[in-house]
């Protein structure tokens, strides 16, 4: 988003604007999931389920289908502003971090109204920014204790091209509910209960035949692969009883994927069918929000709070984790980006710089102007 576009938006506390650049309940399933940091481990693999399969100007997810923030489609824009390289604008009701994404004819997103206190899920058309359906998925249990920063409806959609998954704090439990592409529920799952400090921010994750869900918070950490289909847990990971915010990303890594999720002091990886941990190396900082990246066999993260570094970890070919260089600067909230053996960085403060992944050696460093929080 454009400066001038940002500080528009910014004014707006009850209401958030769509751009789309020049690129051409019925409940079933409700239940509750015991103790939230339980080991649960699958007895058998997911074999129904058929993957699903994006177009290249598709969006489904935070970060991209690759999760890394990179799109491959037609080439974008390099500037806009409030009217320049804007095809349509659409004013949208409540309050939300969530990205857009954008599948086939479609873009998903979600709100809560703070007043009403209701969270809901938002589709538009993709061509004209007009309004296809709203669906609210919950109301009146909305958790009010949320960081000036965060809202009620944080976390980003993610579509199979079939169903659109979305994850709120509701009643003081993480829920994750499936939609149809015309906005009717199919289900809705209680991943488990979260102990708020600051709200809820991690989006969920597609792999596979599952939805995971990261849950770190102070009353006992956890991941969760849910099959996509039916809404049942299909594994559970106890972690770390500490406040953390991030999203995890699938990378591949000699060969194999790995679910990569910084927070809790560490680097993490952990096999995103299993949910079995592969190795953790510490680094980083207690609390993160940023989703980690990869470049070749190398894994990067940032965070966060109390503490703050840029750690690199190089897989070796036995599939064992050494740290690689690690930095004193940090990214809290916004994500990395390896692009071509670069990392590139914007801290919260809004400085921007570039690294070498190899060396950890700074090619550049400058100040962007004013605090950033994308990514």
């Amino acid at each position: 988003m454009g400066q001038d576009a940002f500080q528009a938006c910014s004014g707006e506390l009850r209401r958030r604007v769509v751009a789309f650049f020049l690129v051409a309940f019925t409940l079933c399933g409700l239940s509750g999931c015991g103790n939230s940091a339980q080991e649960l481990r699958p007895e058998k693999p997911i074999t129904d389920v058929l993957p699903a399969v994006f177009s290249e100007d598709d969006w489904p997810c935070w970060r991209g289908e690759n999760m890394d923030g990179i799109a491959r489609g037609p080439a974008a824009p390099l500037r806009w502003s409030n009217t320049e390289n804007i095809l349509w604008a659409a004013e949208l009701p409540g309050r939300g971090h969530s990205s857009p994404i954008l599948v086939g004819s479609r873009i998903f997103l979600t709100t809560a109204d703070e007043v009403k206190r209701s969270q809901s899920v938002v589709c538009l058309s993709r061509k004209t920014g007009n309004p296809l359906w709203t669906t609210q998925v919950h109301s009146g249990g909305v958790d009010a204790n949320t960081h000036l920063k965060n809202t009620q409806a944080t976390p980003t959609p993610v579509c199979d091209a079939e169903r659109v998954y979305v994850v709120f704090l509701y009643d003081s439990r993480v829920q994750l509910t499936a939609l149809d592409l015309y906005g009717k529920p199919l289900w809705t799952r209680i991943v488990g209960t979260f102990v708020s400090k600051f709200g809820y921010s991690p989006s969920p994750v597609l792999y596979g035949p599952l939805i995971i869900v990261a849950v770190d918070h102070s009353g006992g950490g956890y991941l969760t692969g849910i099959n996509r289909v039916t809404g049942e847990i299909h594994w559970r990971t106890p972690r770390p009883a500490v406040d953390s915010y991030a999203t995890p990303a699938v990378h591949r890594l000699r060969d194999r994927d790995l679910l990569l999720i910084a927070g809790a002091d560490e680097l993490a990886a952990y096999d995103p069918l299993t949910g079995r941990k592969a190795w953790g190396v510490k680094g980083t900082t207690e609390a993160c929000v940023g989703s980690p990246v990869s470049s070749g066999n190398i894994a990067l993260a940032s965070g966060g709070y109390p503490g703050g570094e840029t750690l690199a970890v190089n897989v070796m070919e036995n599939g064992q984790s050494v740290p690689l260089w690690k930095r004193p600067t940090k990214s809290y909230v916004p994500s990395l980006l390896a692009y071509h053996g670069s990392l590139y960085q914007v801290t919260d403060g809004g400085v921007g710089s570039c690294w070498d992944i190899e060396t950890g050696r700074r090619n550049w460093e400058g100040r962007l102007g004013g605090d950033v929080s994308s990514s």
